[in-house]
């Protein structure tokens, strides 16, 4: 499992690379996505290292969990096309944090991985991209396939449906099955490595003369 842990994390860093050496032409939710992979990519690194000396990393897990919820509620309501997307995002988000907050501090669990709030923000996403998907490709009709944003989202879409099981048997049914454990979390692993190489196509494929500031 350590080769696949390692091979996500190198997708991570291709795909902040490739963000980063075009950031000056990407608009502004493919901005906040490179800032996030990047993140991401340093994240997980140092997640390794503490694996590695036995240390527990499980809160960073959970703090990054939170954030790409919310930079991924932002990217999916900005691309849908609703006119009231920035006032959703921050409702949606505000709500999230909340129950983030409830279901990880409250009840003290920063140093236990958070499947429930994990396979709820799931769901939401999961709903949420396949709507934005939708409305793109209606509105949008040819060369959609090519369209960063429905790469994007589908990344998304993809991630969060196929670790979706994974993470909501996690902690319920797999609690003391090592084994069972292993072949969720590799699920995990390749799901978010095939994510982060779509999210390295969508971020080849935008073309800013095409593009304006928001999609």
């Amino acid at each position: 499992m350590d080769g696949l842990t390692y091979t996500y994390v190198v997708s991570e860093f291709i795909s902040s690379i490739v963000s980063v050496s075009r950031f000056n032409k990407l608009n502004r939710p493919l901005k906040v996505f490179t800032l996030y992979i990047s993140l991401a990519a340093l994240v997980d690194t140092v997640e390794i290292v503490y694996a590695g000396y036995a240390k527990n990393n499980v809160w960073m897990v959970n703090i990054l969990n939170l954030l790409d919820g919310i930079v991924f509620l932002y990217i999916i309501l900005t691309w849908s096309g609703f006119k009231l997307y920035l006032q959703y995002w921050l409702s949606i988000s505000f709500v999230y944090l909340l129950y983030w907050t409830y279901s990880t501090l409250m009840n003290d669990a920063m140093n236990v991985f958070n499947s429930q709030q994990q396979s709820i923000k799931g769901l939401a996403l999961i709903l949420l991209s396949g709507i934005s998907i939708f409305r793109i490709i209606n509105y949008e009709k040819d060369f959609v396939w090519k369209d960063h944003r429905v790469i994007i989202l589908s990344a998304i879409l993809i991630y969060y449906f196929v670790t979706l099981f994974p993470y909501l048997t996690s902690m319920i049914v797999l609690n003391n099955h090592e084994y069972g454990m292993n072949i969720n979390w590799s699920v995990v692993l390749i799901t978010g490595t095939f994510a982060s190489i779509l999210f390295t196509i969508g971020i080849l494929c935008f073309d800013p003369r095409k593009n304006t500031f928001l999609y």
